[in-house]
């Protein structure tokens, strides 16, 4: 057998000329690749169908649409998922590169219908009936939620393709399973995708033909390979010059792919041959899969694979290249395995002290013998070690790390490198993770790693019972007694009835905790209570008034601070204000607002000790409670003493009950008579001068009544006789002086007295009218 070269594949274009590309088209590139007993199945269906109308085309969305896997027909039994996923392409709508698809509706074998978004789409850019979209999704993780199944039943829906009748538009989706299995072998898989157009008519070579080159390794006896490539949009009918060609190097060996359903000049020709049996007229998609042993020898280092589309136009979405490699394979069924060699404490499990005895297995599944380096460091978790048996290789090991070199395994054998272990000192239920690395062979493969991972229990007090389990890990008490239940064994709990034994952390348990959930050491006042519980930020211990509130913090050191009547925040015994108040006091004056006798003024004044502060006195002469008229003046500043002095009807500022002159101003009096100008008989003179009695004031009386004249012969002078014996008047101007009111008369303009015949009438004579207001006069004087 020969060995192979390298494990590096290229993915190379060869341009039939050079001619920019006029397109968007996303390169077919290599994406992914697998080595090892792994390989793939892929299969599909077209999503749309021509039922009726232009013949060939599409006409109808026939979604939802699926794809039945099988085992064993498709994939052996018991073949394990290594990856998966699934593509849709398809015609878009207008510029639809500006806008791709890329939800669809998916169902997976165990699985309910679910939307998924793909992790990347590509377009490429035609006419407008030319423009073609190619999505894919990594199912892998939804296969594995649905149990992991891979055969089975794979639905997908909802994919917005155009479909058109006559026109060139298509829609399709399919499936690339992945997956190992111990009868494969060794292989590589490598998965090229993107979408490609090809059309003999295209602008640039490039478009015309194009050519994968897969290199750099080395194909030995027997040589085996195979191909599947996803092409949409292919016609049944063409010219004859379509075709996918393989060419391998050095041997120069050629082959045209074809089968029964695929001629070799029109194998884009609407089929899919990886079901049984091979499905025709799949319209808008090619899903096929093709042998290329027959171009393969012994020492080939390169194939090419050349897809040319002749007068036909078809867009490549994938190819997935399997080829069988003969090189050593030591992934499938390697280990790293541990067993408890010396039980230093005969607890059954690996502890601190004890001896664990660890073995490599390394079996070559592969086709050809691999060598290899086996390095192993040791983790801190382990103490010393000392190696068993280096499997046949050369020992280079260190002090912490275990090398073997050049270990050569034949194919299908295997060999153990052994070495014994000694566990460190570590906390209880450390996992000790060891992982030990072999190499690339030189033969080809790739190299890999094996890791197996240690739990270590300890139990310091030898009780058998592990610390992390022990309630009291450092004291031994088999029993675990626990009065409290609080997890701590009595044998170690500090507050053995506490549970839980010290809430605060203060290191005082929580039945002697002076103070609970606070730290019973901080007293900054060092009056033996703690902070955390201080009343007082002075010595909580010293109260005067006994009323539970330290002096040193007491609002009202008279009394109770607890009693508060009026709740305004003011102990009773220093509330100099009965009502509630909130303690202000805006004027100063000491009295609280709310109890405020003269707001705005200082209370404490008070002159006349009347209990009515200065600022609001209405006497400040007197008491203002004295007030005997009830005229809401005090008696002290009373102008009309038992009269009202709020009524004044001529406004002269004398109450009515005291005015002397009711109809005029009582303080203006032109000849200072004492008599007011409006109630003054005589203007010019003292009303009270009235020399001949006759109740004229002296200074307005017209005549001297001393001349003795009687008119009426009844023995009185004139001036003095009322009545004429009823046969005359006296007075000749008796009429006009009883129209006109006594104090408007004019006693300056007066006549002489003259008494006159007329009828038997009695008048009263003038002078008697101002007598009597005289009289009234006097009498007002002397009442006040």
């Amino acid at each position: 057998m020969r060995n192979a070269l390298c494990a590096v594949i290229t993915l190379v274009f060869v341009w039939l000329a050079a001619v920019p590309t006029a397109t968007a088209d996303e390169p077919i590139t290599l994406r992914d690749n697998w080595r090892g007993d792994v390989t793939f199945f892929a299969t599909g269906t077209n999503l749309a169908d021509d039922q009726g109308g232009v013949a060939g085309t599409v006409d109808v969305n026939i979604q939802p649409q699926s794809v039945t896997v099988t085992t064993p027909g498709d994939i052996p039994t018991g073949a394990a998922l290594e990856q998966a996923f699934v593509y849709w392409a398809g015609t878009r709508y207008g510029a639809a590169c500006a806008s791709l698809d890329d939800t669809i509706t998916l169902t997976v074998p165990g699985g309910t219908p679910a939307s998924v978004t793909a992790d990347r789409c590509h377009c490429s850019v035609g006419g407008s009936t030319y423009d073609q979209q190619v999505c894919r999704y990594d199912m892998t993780a939804d296969i594995q939620a649905a149990g992991g199944q891979l055969a089975g039943t794979y639905t997908v829906n909802d994919f917005a393709a155009r479909i058109q009748d006559g026109a060139t538009d298509d829609a399709s989706f399919s499936i690339v399973l992945l997956y190992r299995h111990s009868s494969v072998g060794v292989r590589h898989v490598l998965l090229y995708d993107g979408i490609w157009e090809l059309s003999e008519s295209a602008l640039t070579a490039d478009h015309q033909a194009i050519t994968f080159s897969l290199s750099n390794f080395e194909i030995d006896t027997p040589p085996k390979g195979d191909l599947t490539y996803y092409v949409i949009e292919g016609d049944i009918g063409g010219s004859g010059s379509e075709s996918v060609s393989v060419a391998a190097q050095p041997s120069g060996g050629l082959l045209n792919l074809s089968d029964a359903v695929n001629p070799v000049n029109n194998p884009f020709n609407r089929t899919i041959n990886t079901v049984t049996p091979a499905r025709t007229g799949a319209v808008g998609v090619d899903i096929d899969e093709f042998d290329l042993t027959p171009a393969l020898a012994a020492g080939d280092t390169q194939v090419d694979v050349t897809f040319d589309a002749g007068t036909d136009k078809v867009w490549i979405i994938y190819n997935v290249v399997g080829i069988d490699v003969f090189e050593p394979l030591f992934s499938v069924r390697s280990s790293k395995d541990w067993i408890l060699l010396i039980d230093a404490d005969n607890n059954g499990v690996p502890s601190p002290g004890d001896t664990l005895r660890y073995t490599l297995h390394l079996e070559n599944t592969g086709n050809t013998t691999g060598t290899l380096t086996i390095s192993d460091p040791m983790p801190a978790a382990i103490q010393s070690w000392v190696l068993v048996s280096n499997g046949g290789g050369a020992n280079l090991s260190t002090a912490r790390t275990l090398v073997i070199s050049n270990l050569s395994i034949d194919i299908q054998t295997s060999t153990d490198i052994v070495f014994d272990a000694v566990l460190a000192d570590t906390a209880d239920q450390t996992v000790m993770t060891n992982t030990a690395v072999y190499s690339d062979p030189p033969e080809g493969g790739t190299g890999g790693d094996l890791t197996v991972q240690t739990e270590i229990r300890k139990d310091s007090d030898g009780d058998s019972v592990f610390d992390n389990d022990d309630n009291c890990p450092n004291l031994t008490n088999a029993n675990q007694a626990d009065v409290d239940r609080d997890g701590v064994g009595d044998l170690c709990d500090p507050c053995p009835i506490d549970a839980p034994d010290d809430t605060d952390l203060d290191g005082t348990c929580d039945s002697d905790d002076l103070c609970p959930n606070s730290n019973d050491t901080f007293d900054a006042d060092n009056d033996g209570v703690p902070d955390g519980c201080d009343v007082c930020a002075g010595d909580d211990g010293l109260d005067a008034d006994l009323d539970t509130v330290p002096d040193a913090c007491d609002v009202c050191a008279a009394g109770d601070d607890h009693l508060d009547t009026d709740s305004d925040g003011i102990p009773n015994a220093c509330d100099t204000c009965g009502v509630a108040d909130s303690g202000s006091d805006a004027d100063n004056d000491g009295a609280p607002d709310a109890c405020d006798i003269c707001p705005g003024f200082d209370d404490k004044l008070d002159a006349d000790n009347d209990t009515v502060p200065d600022g609001c006195d209405r006497c400040p002469r007197g008491d203002d409670r004295s007030d005997q008229d009830s005229d809401l003046v005090p008696d002290a500043c009373d102008l009309c003493p038992g009269g009202d002095d709020s009524h004044d009807a001529d406004q002269d500022r004398v109450p009515n009950d005291c005015d002397l002159c009711s109809t005029g101003d009582d303080s203006v009096d032109g000849d200072t008579d004492g008599i007011a100008d409006a109630c003054d008989l005589c203007l010019a003179g003292d009303d009270s001068q009235d020399a001949d009695g006759d109740s004229i004031p002296d200074a307005c009386d017209p005549e001297s009544c001393d001349d003795g004249v009687d008119n009426d012969g009844d023995g009185k002078s004139d001036c003095y006789d009322v009545d004429c014996g009823g046969q005359v008047s006296c007075l000749a101007s008796v009429e006009t002086m009883e129209d006109t009111p006594p104090q408007h008369a004019n006693y300056g303009n007066s006549q002489s007295c003259d008494c006159r015949l007329g009828t038997q009438t009695k008048s009263v004579f003038l002078p008697a009218l101002f007598l009597g207001l005289l009289l009234l006069l006097g009498r007002r004087r002397r009442q006040h």
